[in-house]
């Protein structure tokens, strides 16, 4: 039996005439918060009158911040209200929560939302009564029996691709005979003076399980110093087929592939980075793992994918997605300010690239694209049809920030006047509005030892294939695309907010299409129930911690080298 309803940390507000100040009403929501400080402080919150926040201690993460967002939806006339927890300077910082701690912080952010009650009834001054109610989740999608096309010779039910990991790795150790591959491997540490003993010896252990299991798929070259791999590469230019690993210590791979990556895309050099830790204590104890790593290396060789999600019955009214950012420079200088487009298609075996400008005029205004004058919208109409091509295409946009109304209505414009029919527009985010939710921590962690401060009323396991979603308005809806629990970005759901068509309003189908460009990332095969971002986000989120230095003219990379 499974509870009808599961709370939690979202409130909302709606049938709003007239919207308050949005400081003061945060400022009147913390007043409400300090009415039941007692019941809190005896639950062990703390209230910072200084800061505005609520806090508490739990072992061994140290102190958490309890923070909470305001959104506004003036369209739909409603007022969102979510807390959620946050590091708080004096505590681990979130990204190096385990996911039993990400547990139990969510599970007292919760308990602080049964504080608050069902109802919170906040008066604003000069305004009057503002009030909430808790949103409660009791809707889902069920994506057990999608279908997946493996190798694209027979299809089968999505359940049973992930059950069976040993079959899907014998497939591909068959499909990988009908071709040579060269797998050519790099890494510094043997070149390295001050590398210490034990290092060294961890990364000769490390490199040679990945030859074994590499030499079962081609031939394998190296170890080549990293440093050098551009003159290295030189030899390889006309060979076909081969691929690119570096192999260092975690630290060491972020800085190589902020430095590497653009230089190998941009030159269509398939490349995998694989840290030496990853290797020694993931590789041979967990074959989700290996099957991941695999995975993701046959898909950048080749243009058809290993495994592919067959589209759903609503993908069928578009061709696929476009999806527009802007993006930033990972170094801390960044100069230029450059553009991204990307146009994925729902059918398979259909070339792709990202391509990013650096000729779009355009700034950033209260958290919104603005275009400096017509002539950039007109280029990047432009750009997007060289993109797309001449064929008439139907698509939904997928934009990683708003635009200005504007701006986007006169963008959409001029795409239909050269032939491209614009089906939907959405605004996803991750960040717009966090809170956290009962159905997640239903899903008690698997196979382990830890014990957690679980309540009577988590006593169900949820299924992994069901992504539970909340639509708030017309316009805002929730969906949660992970469903295990891992790592801190876990706890959050998606943000969707159709920004046009101005009359249209969100559905499930809405919802279940995002959801698919979620999970079409099968390479992903060992995070797959933790996946968060479609995938077109997904790669302009990656593309955010690449150094891509002073863009002369277009960059163009092959979508399958991003993933």
């Amino acid at each position: 039996m499974i509870p009808e309803d599961f709370t939690t940390s979202l409130y909302t507000c709606e049938n709003v005439e007239k919207f308050p100040n949005m400081g003061v009403l945060k400022k009147s929501v913390f007043e409400f918060i300090k009415t039941i400080g007692k019941n809190l402080i005896k639950k062990g919150f703390i209230i910072n009158e200084e800061s505005k926040r609520i806090t508490f201690y739990i072992n061994p993460i140290g102190i958490v911040s309890i923070d909470y967002k305001l959104n506004y939806i003036p369209q739909d006339k409603v007022i969102l209200l979510s807390f959620y927890p946050r590091g708080s300077g004096k505590g681990l910082d979130p990204k190096n929560w385990r996911r039993d701690y990400n547990f139990n912080v969510a599970l007292r952010v919760l308990e602080f939302c049964d504080s608050l009650g069902d109802t919170i009834n906040v008066s604003v001054e000069e305004y009057g009564e503002v009030n909430f109610n808790r949103v409660y989740l009791n809707e889902y999608l069920n994506i057990r029996k999608w279908r997946v096309s493996l190798f694209g010779e027979q299809e089968v039910a999505l359940d049973y691709v992930l059950n069976n990991r040993k079959l899907i790795y014998n497939l591909l150790l068959n499909h990988s005979k009908e071709r040579i591959y060269t797998f050519v491997l790099f890494s510094h540490i043997f070149h390295e003076t001050n590398i210490d003993r034990e290092t060294r010896k961890n990364a000769q252990e490390a490199i040679e399980i990945l030859k074994q299991e590499l030499q079962k798929f081609g031939d394998v070259d190296g170890v080549y110093d990293s440093i050098n791999f551009k003159y290295v590469l030189e030899t390889y230019s006309k060979k076909n087929d081969t691929i690119v690993i570096f192999i260092e210590t975690e630290d060491v791979i972020g800085s190589m592939y902020k430095n590497f990556k653009k230089y190998l895309d941009v030159n269509r050099i398939p490349s995998q980075f694989i840290s030496i830790e990853t290797i020694l204590e993931k590789f041979r104890k967990w074959p989700g793992v290996r099957l991941n790593f695999l995975l993701e290396l046959f898909n950048k060789i080749n243009e058809s994918k290993p495994l592919f999600l067959k589209p759903i019955p609503y993908l069928y009214e578009i061709d696929g997605v476009l999806c527009l950012s802007d993006i930033k420079d990972a170094s801390i200088k960044s100069l230029q300010k450059l553009f991204g487009a990307l146009f994925m298609y729902t059918e398979p075996g259909i070339y792709e690239e990202v391509h990013i400008y650096e000729d779009i005029p355009y700034n950033i205004q209260q958290g919104q694209i603005v275009f400096e004058n017509e002539d950039g919208i007109r280029r990047l109409v432009e750009y997007v049809y060289q993109l797309g091509g001449e064929d008439t295409v139907t698509m939904d946009i997928f934009l990683t920030r708003p635009w200005k109304k504007k701006h986007l209505n006169q963008f959409i414009t001029q795409l239909m006047k050269v032939g491209y029919k614009v089906n939907r527009v959405y605004y996803l985010s991750t960040v717009r509005s966090r809170f956290v939710d009962e159905t997640l921590l239903n899903n008690l962690l698997r196979n382990s030892s830890a014990e957690y401060r679980i309540p009577s009323k988590v006593r169900y396991e949820l299924d992994d294939y069901w992504h539970y979603y909340y639509i708030v308005s017309n316009k805002v809806a929730f969906i949660r695309t992970s469903t295990q629990l891992r790592i801190y970005p876990n706890l959050f759901n998606l943000f969707v907010y159709l920004l046009w068509p101005e009359s249209g309003s969100l559905s499930k189908a809405d919802l279940e299409k995002i959801l698919w460009f979620t999970k079409k990332r099968l390479y992903r095969f060992q995070e797959f129930f933790v996946t968060k971002y479609p995938e077109p986000i997904w790669i302009f989120k990656n593309l955010r911690k690449l150094y891509l230095g002073e863009v002369d003219e277009r960059i163009r990379i092959p979508l399958r080298l991003m993933i």
